[in-house]
């Protein structure tokens, strides 16, 4: 009788139980890769908004020196013109 009930026990522990902890196992496993691909594209959307920043302001540099040149040409020697890109 008692080898019967160690059996049953077994069964379902093997069954239920493990099953539960597998399912448990996928959702966690999925929240995890879910929360790692929102950090991704989290960082790839903040270095996109940096670029596009850094660009614009890279832009508005470039339109003034162009206006400061088309007035005055000899405004800024050649060294200073290329600092002012970089």
């Amino acid at each position: 009788m008692e080898k019967l009930r160690k059996f049953v026990k077994e069964i379902f522990r093997t069954k239920f139980i493990e099953k539960d902890k597998k399912e448990e196992y996928q959702e966690e496993s999925k929240a995890i890769i879910k929360e790692d691909v929102i950090k991704k594209l989290d960082n790839r959307l903040s270095s996109i908004k940096e670029s596009r920043s850094n660009y614009r302001k890279y832009r508005i540099r470039l339109e003034v020196l162009n206006e400061i040149l088309e007035e005055d040409p000899s405004y800024y020697s050649e060294e200073e013109i290329k600092s002012i890109i970089n």
